[in-house]
């Protein structure tokens, strides 16, 4: 058992949630104690209790912090014009996703997912939309919504076809470095698949 005291740290509500986070990714939401996460933050387990009455409310306050660094690290991401669409897309999913993908078991993974809908439903909706409409900008700005045009095919289906496609990546992997392999193949294909079919057709 460890006797040493917590280490201070600052007691603001986002700074405990953020020190928290990868203490739920990590173990997941049950195997997680409050003895865990107050050691985590710096604090007795009374201490954080002044701030945080239930697990689950910790747990919301950590989701939401990770929610706003990710879609803030995404859109610099997305504002690189230096990078090429493809480079922006892996990037932009890295940040997305992971952070779990290094820390987090599949299982934990799926724990975590299923808690954060029953917790914080709308919260999980509001950065899945946010990542969305951030993927289909990169695909306007980049001209390959455009070359779907005559599909019938929208920036936003294209995007909406990536992130569900991560999201079944994610699922059946084991190792950051084959989602990330896997992940590429997906944006290569709509990357490219178009402006092929085209290049194809005229001597088809």
């Amino acid at each position: 058992m460890d006797t040493r005291k917590p280490k201070a740290r600052s007691t603001q509500p986002e700074a405990i949630a953020a020190a928290v986070l990868n203490v739920f990714l990590r173990y997941g939401f049950r195997k997680t104690s409050m003895d865990d996460l107050a050691r985590a933050a710096g604090l007795s387990r009374q201490g954080l209790y002044l701030y945080f009455a239930t697990k689950e409310q910790l747990f919301e306050a950590a989701l939401e912090h990770l929610i706003t660094r990710t879609l803030d690290a995404a859109r610099r991401i997305a504002d690189q014009r230096d990078l090429d669409v493809e480079e922006q897309l892996l990037r932009v999913f890295q940040e997305l996703q992971g952070e779990t993908l290094d820390l987090s078991s599949r299982e934990h993974r799926n724990e975590l997912i299923e808690v954060a809908r029953q917790t914080s439903g709308s919260r999980v909706a509001n950065l899945e939309r946010g990542f969305v409409e951030l993927l289909a900008g990169i695909l306007v700005r980049a001209g390959v919504a455009a070359s779907w045009k005559d599909t019938g095919v929208t920036a936003l289906q294209l995007a909406e076809h990536l992130f569900d496609a991560a999201n079944g990546i994610k699922s059946s992997v084991t190792s950051r470095e084959a989602y990330l392999v896997r992940l590429r193949t997906s944006i290569q294909i709509i990357t490219r698949g178009a402006s092929r079919r085209d290049a194809k057709e005229p001597g088809s």
